[in-house]
């Protein structure tokens, strides 16, 4: 914890507003000359201290290539002085007109006859290198004076006696995984193949479960595992352009060696909150249903329980064993384990570790099939052009489309086999 608001937003750059959610606002922003996202919460009054600052303790010291980085987390208790800086402060633009500790970072002047150039904000350099400036985007002049500390400070709306913590993170730029089932990326469509979007979804299902591995080997429990608490970073590595991260530790428990479960009034999301952790009784087998119901979400590309209000869904998972309905016709493996992560019975659900090496074996199930269908599909092509040369005479007129056709075919009767397309 720091003493003032100074010493709080210090090396910290606020920028573009990413998103808001519950009692956080994230905003893109720089550190250290980096790109970052900088996460601002804000707790109501009379809150224990200890227990709001859990997450900046515990995101800090998790470090894993599937879970979200924590550069820096900073607290403050704010005071009515504060509170009426904040709201008198002029915004950064304005500051770095007169103060010399603002000098330091602001844009220097083009110089010369460069001048002259017409100031596109849009306007990119042709040679594919893009903006020496970190973290800055095109915008206009208006809008870079109207951003930084004092207007995201005031736009939150932040009172007296309430503790504001700031996070710096890793900026994860692929969005979460609640926008990338809305933008349809797990269905087979275009040049994606029923295989090739299976394929994605078990690999991204597996990350989550290597990220979540990592957090219960450090004894936390997540408490709010769901697509949107998955981001996405981009990446080349496969032809998703993605990596799954879990994120959001906002409702993170941490277990002590000689215990299995914590008490708790504090439920995450509900439509993804096991029954005993609805009844205040939490433990890792929670974060296990809470994958289990994301899993089905992948699969039925739905929302969970969409028809209920939050007080049904309680209700229901809480004390009348309600779960939602699997397909099995749709993709009977994957809708297996499913069932198992949502056992009623806490137990009988399997850990992380168990779950990941099912995923990949599936993938690699899902990988030989893939195989046999893309040679399947060159015999026939290459029977089909042999045919086409045989018949075309003297000539040696090849029928163009008679691989094509073929290929098509036999893709087509892969794809009418029971099991082997799922909801869309």
């Amino acid at each position: 914890m720091v003493q003032t608001v100074e010493e709080l937003t210090r090396s910290i750059r606020v920028k573009t507003f990413l998103g808001a959610g519950g009692f956080a606002w994230v905003f893109q922003g720089v550190y250290q000359a980096t790109a970052v996202a900088v996460k601002l919460a804000l707790a109501p009054k009379n809150t224990d201290e200890a227990r709001y600052c859990r997450e900046a303790v515990l995101a800090q010291q998790l470090r894993h290539p599937h879970v979200v980085a924590t550069y820096l987390a900073r607290g403050i208790t704010l005071s009515k002085d504060m509170v009426d800086d904040i709201y008198g402060r002029p915004s950064d633009a304005s500051a770095a007109d007169g103060g010399a500790a603002s000098s330091s970072t602001a844009t220097p002047r083009v110089p010369g006859a460069l001048t002259m150039l017409p100031n596109f904000p849009s306007a990119k350099s042709d040679d594919g290198m893009g903006n020496p400036r970190v973290g800055q985007q095109p915008m206009s002049a208006a809008a870079q004076e109207a951003g930084g500390w004092p207007q995201a400070l005031c736009n939150m709306g932040v009172l007296p006696d309430q503790i504001l913590m700031v996070m710096v993170q890793e900026l994860c730029d692929g969005g979460n995984l609640a926008g990338a089932l809305k933008r349809g990326t797990f269905r087979p469509q275009g040049k994606t193949s029923l295989l090739a979007a299976r394929r994605m979804l078990v690999r991204t299902a597996a990350e989550i479960c290597r990220g979540m591995l990592h957090l219960h080997n450090a004894n936390v429990i997540h408490g709010d595992l769901k697509p949107a608490n998955v981001l996405l970073t981009r990446t080349r590595n496969d032809r998703r352009g993605f990596t799954a991260k879990v994120a959001d530790f906002g409702l993170s428990k941490l277990l002590h060696d000689d215990t299995s479960h914590v008490l708790s009034d504090n439920v995450g999301t509900v439509a993804y909150s096991s029954p005993e952790a609805i009844q205040g009784k939490h433990s890792k087998t929670c974060d296990v249903w809470s994958f289990g119901i994301l899993l089905w979400q992948l699969v039925a590309q739905d929302r969970p329980f969409s028809k209920l209000t939050p007080a049904q869904i309680m209700m229901g998972v809480g004390f009348n064993n309600l779960k939602p309905t699997w397909p099995p016709e749709v993709w009977p493996e994957l809708c297996a384990l499913g069932e198992r992560c949502l056992a009623s019975n806490p137990v009988d659900r399997p850990g992380f570790e168990e779950l990941e090496e099912a995923l990949v074996v599936l993938e690699e199930g899902l990988r030989e099939e893939s195989k046999r269908v893309s040679m399947e599909q060159r015999a026939a092509a290459a029977a089909a052009a042999a045919a086409g040369m045989a018949s075309g005479g003297a000539a040696g007129v090849v029928p163009a489309a008679a691989g094509t056709s073929v290929a098509a075919a036999a893709a087509a009767a892969h794809t009418a086999r029971p099991g082997a397309a799922f909801a869309t």
